[in-house]
């Protein structure tokens, strides 16, 4: 990137970017607790210069090998997902695969069937009937699926 050899050393850009280096490494050094405290400190910086999506990519990458994280891992993948939802295509899939991985990484296979069914009827806008919604309406009082 050619903005990073002009910014000033305390750039938001190069801080994101110094930080995120610093992740990486985290991550490898099997430290994922401070990988997650690092997102929490890029995120609103992200935010403030347009690299929300790129930071959310990142992340997603490294999160979604640890169910260990649960619902916070999840949580990340989730606004991932949402992030590219009306944008890029492709990402908006790989996310969506990486989130049925993590909930299956976490063993919640009743998610991931009303999860799937629901994006494929989101996506051909389907209207699920009513058979279809009390059994997710079940399964979310069992506390495997949210509304």
């Amino acid at each position: 990137m050619d903005v990073l050899q002009t910014a000033k050393p305390y750039d938001t850009l190069l801080v994101l970017e110094n930080l995120t280096f610093l992740a990486y490494n985290a991550e490898n050094d099997g430290d994922v607790s401070r990988t997650l405290e690092l997102f929490r400190i890029l995120k609103p910086l992200a935010e403030q210069t347009g690299f929300l999506g790129e930071l959310l990519r990142n992340f997603g990458m490294f999160f979604s090998d640890h169910p260990e994280l649960g619902e916070e891992g999840l949580d990340i993948l989730r606004q991932l997902q949402a992030f590219y939802q009306d944008g890029d295509q492709e990402i908006w899939v790989f996310a969506s695969m990486d989130m049925a991985d993590y909930l299956g990484l976490m063993r919640r296979w009743d998610e991931i069937a009303a999860w799937e069914l629901k994006e494929l009827a989101a996506k051909h806008n389907i209207e699920l009937d009513a058979c279809i919604w009390e059994a997710r309406l079940r399964t979310s009082k069992a506390g495997r699926v949210e509304k």
